[in-house]
């Protein structure tokens, strides 16, 4: 068993946030927008601040069109009560890095507390929403018993394994409703099918057209889309029984007239000639349903997930693997930190055992698993 432990590393506050007060603010100031004026003395009291001048010269990066245009969007969805700060685009280019980064300077609390300053009681009434949503998500963040694990499987570990993982979350998360659970997928399972399709990536020359092979039928368009639909009908008492074996399809460029081949993956599945079907997502469909059929589970117990972009981030090549993280909500893997990374065969609780010989504080989490009903 392999234990990699991963260094904390930290997330910036998102920079849309600002960039939308500073939208807000000088619009109001510099541009006559018509909301509710501050108090004078207030405003020219501000102007002489050093977030004043930051806003002042990153308002150069916008057009007094793309302002206002922006502005009015915001008190649409704000009288729509459909308010929606990330809805607001900031184009981040080369020119714009320094005065971003001098953004990323100013205090949340200051940004915020500068748009309330110049907004009606629509737009403050949505402030003092999204601050204390925000502040309350930053307590929960700060909790030891707030963080997600991850389980990464792949088809080939049973189902049983996954069902054992499940129910340990369920009781984990009983005693600990802070907690959460992905489990993610390796890759879109594999299933068997009536067809397949696919797409050839080459600079073969195509026409469209139909070819009938000994097991099936192939359909290839011009832009090299295909689709290969197993025949009805076929002796399946005279194929291999459960193991795969090819049908090879032969076509040919319209152009150079080059032969090119394609090989298809059949199998005999209860008296049924069948196409092995790859990396498509119906293979989650028929996954879960196996998992439905052969378990008391539902799949809506549990959250599961087909990102090789993850797989990746945690350098993973084989599964099971478990890793316990800081995600901040809502919910992106990008803004998740990884504190701890697991290989191996093991279940939930003696994850939380390793961890707990690491850092104590993990190990009530191993007993909130082995003494539950």
């Amino acid at each position: 068993m392999q234990i990699i432990f991963y260094e904390r590393h930290s997330m910036k506050l998102k920079q849309i946030i600002q960039r939308f007060s500073c939208v807000i603010l000088l619009s109001v100031i510099s541009l006559n927008a018509e909301i509710t004026q501050p108090n004078q003395s207030e405003l020219e009291k501000f102007k002489t601040t050093p977030t004043y001048q930051v806003l002042k010269e990153q308002e150069n990066t916008y057009t007094h069109k793309e302002v206002m245009g922006e502005i009015e969007q915001s008190e649409k969805k704000a009288l729509n009560n459909k308010f929606d700060i990330s809805s607001i685009k900031v184009e981040e280019d080369e020119k714009n890095k320094e005065l971003i980064n001098s953004l990323n300077n100013v205090k949340f609390d200051e940004v915020m507390k500068n748009v309330k300053l110049v907004g009606d009681e629509v737009i403050n009434a949505k402030v003092d929403e999204f601050m204390l949503d925000h502040k309350m998500k930053e307590e929960l963040y700060k909790r030891e018993d707030y963080f997600t694990i991850f389980y990464f499987i792949s088809k080939s570990i049973s189902i049983n394994a996954i069902e054992r993982f499940i129910n340990d979350y369920k009781k984990l998360k009983e005693k600990n409703k802070n907690v959460n659970a992905k489990l993610i997928l390796r890759g879109y399972p594999t299933f068997y099918g009536e067809r397949t399709v696919g797409k050839i990536d080459s600079k073969t020359w195509f026409k469209k057209e139909s070819i009938k092979s000994k097991f099936g039928t192939f359909t290839i368009n011009d832009d090299g889309v295909w689709e290969y639909k197993v025949n009805k009908g076929v002796d399946t008492n005279l194929l291999p029984k459960k193991s795969i074996f090819n049908d090879t399809i032969s076509y040919e460029d319209y152009k150079t007239k080059q032969k090119h081949k394609l090989e298809v993956e059949l199998i005999v599945e209860e008296k049924v000639l069948k196409v092995v079907v790859k990396n498509s997502p119906d293979g989650m469909y028929h996954y879960l349903n196996d998992i439905r059929a052969k378990t008391e589970l539902q799949p809506e117990d549990m959250e599961f997930y087909v990102n090789p972009w993850v797989f990746k981030q945690f350098n993973l090549e084989k599964v099971p693997a478990y890793a316990l993280s800081k995600c901040k909500l809502p919910f992106k893997f990008k803004h998740c930190e990884a504190l701890y990374l697991a290989k191996g065969e093991m279940n939930l609780a003696t994850f939380f055992q390793i961890l707990g010989d690491k850092t104590p504080s993990y190990k009530k989490f191993y007993f909130d698993i082995i003494e539950a009903k």
